[in-house]
């Protein structure tokens, strides 16, 4: 890990500085292919980086191309391309690191829920897993039956909620919001305004409105509640309610 590191670096400086020929790209894109696996160590992931994944020519044709792209411009603008190239790169394996970690968390969770099913929180934290990782619908799975064994568990209820919304299901949505909404607790501002989002995308202005009047009431500094009674009822052609809220 430390001399992927050193080299990645020395790569760094160098882009920096010099124009290359066509055999250094080669010979550079060749030292990336080798240290895609010491990456993979480095963000402690169980499964490899390799090229083959991703395929020689596609990787191959992109490098030449970036290497001839970064020959042809000025030392300024070549930092700053070869710092946005960077940056994109970073994105993308914090990004591969997440869905590993979270791949991860499932099978630890469904593990943990073998051994003691009546857990809510179990359920409940298997459900986030999956809902991290991006499965939906096992999520969705692991959320209900946690509320099968606690129905009044607000975070599995407000989940569903946002998993609703995602899959444009606003009527669910707005049902699993609802329930959320009647437990007490600090979490009830953001479940009201969640909860008059999704009675807007189902067409019910005032019940929006209601919802987040109410969201206000509970926060009485919650920006965001002002911002949206102040859209709608700006959109509604209701200049003078709507000016309380500016």
């Amino acid at each position: 890990s430390v001399f992927c590191a050193g080299f990645f670096s020395a790569l760094f400086f160098g882009f920096m500085r010099r124009v290359f020929s066509g055999r250094e790209i080669f010979l550079l894109f060749s030292g990336i292919i080798i240290f895609l696996p010491a990456f993979s160590i480095l963000l402690r992931r169980n499964d490899f980086f390799t090229a083959d994944r991703y395929g020689y020519l596609a990787l191959g044709a992109f490098a030449i191309f970036a290497g001839d792209l970064l020959n042809r411009t000025a030392e300024k603008k070549r930092i700053v391309l070869f710092s946005a190239a960077a940056y994109l790169v970073i994105l993308a394996l914090v990004s591969q690191f997440s869905a590993g970690k979270w791949k991860n968390g499932v099978l630890l969770m469904e593990s943990e829920l073998s051994k003691s099913p009546f857990d809510d929180n179990v359920s409940y934290y298997l459900g986030v897993a999956y809902q991290e990782s991006g499965d939906l619908d096992r999520a969705s799975e692991a959320y209900l039956r946690c509320l099968s064994l606690n129905p009044t568990h607000c975070r599995a209820l407000m989940n569903l909620g946002v998993i609703c919304q995602t899959k444009s299901l606003y009527s669910d949505a707005a049902g699993y919001f609802f329930a959320a909404s009647k437990i007490p607790g600090s979490h009830r501002p953001y479940v009201l305004v969640n909860l008059g989002e999704s009675y807007l995308r189902l067409g019910k202005t005032e019940e929006a409105l209601s919802a987040f009047r109410n969201a206000l009431k509970e926060k009485s500094d919650f920006d965001y509640a002002a911002s949206r009674i102040y859209a709608v009822l700006k959109s509604e052609g209701r200049e003078e309610e709507s000016a309380n809220f500016a």
